[in-house]
């Protein structure tokens, strides 16, 4: 039995299992979830809400991009072909750190329009390339439009928080109330206890 041929035969594997470990990774990412759940009710801010609700979400990619890059590095460790992305692009004996944060970075790209120079050399990866792709563009799509509803609902509740100062301002104008009681007034209203502006007779 040839320990060496043995060992490098299950190297790859071994390695893939390393990247697979890193699994703590989605755990921590369900514990952050929680604890966003948790942030967002302490928030009152709609800012501090809608930028923590994009972190969270852009986590939750990241997370999932782990899981791709690690497919991508299973793949590329297969033998049933003879020219694979790794052979091709990965200077050998590569530390692992490199060889993840090539997969990762290659993932990544699959969710963007970016791109790097790492492309598939063989049918499995093409296929799993062209099965991402769909997926990525269904998934930055989701990104776009749940950032652009979360900015525009931000700049709608910021608008009508400063329509309801100016009208109570208004308020406290026209009906010649205390200095000191139109401060609290004010106040009162910055902090989100003010639901219905004042009417004007």
């Amino acid at each position: 039995l040839d320990w060496t041929s043995l060992f490098y035969a299950v190297q790859p594997a071994l390695r893939t299992l390393r990247m697979l470990r890193l699994v703590r990774v989605l755990k921590l990412g369900l514990r952050l979830l929680c604890t966003n759940t948790k942030l967002t009710g302490l928030i009152r801010s709609e800012n501090g809400r809608a930028m923590l609700g994009i972190a969270g979400l852009l986590f939750g990619i990241a997370v999932f991009n782990h899981w791709v890059a690690c497919g991508w590095y299973f793949i590329g460790t297969q033998t049933v072909y003879e020219n694979t992305w790794r052979e091709q692009f990965l200077i050998a004996d590569a530390p692992f750190a490199y060889q993840y944060s090539t997969s990762f970075h290659w993932g990544i790209t699959q969710f963007t329009p970016a791109s790097m120079e790492v492309t598939p050399t063989n049918a499995l990866e093409r296929m799993y390339t062209i099965f991402m792709i769909f997926v990525g563009l269904m998934m930055f799509s989701t990104l776009v439009s749940t950032i652009t509803n979360t900015m525009n609902y931000v700049r709608q509740t910021s608008m009508a928080k400063h329509a309801q100062e100016d009208l109570a301002r208004r308020y406290i104008s026209e009906m010649r109330l205390s200095l000191d009681l139109g401060q609290r007034i004010l106040l009162h209203l910055k902090k989100g206890g003010l639901v219905q502006p004042p009417r004007l007779s």
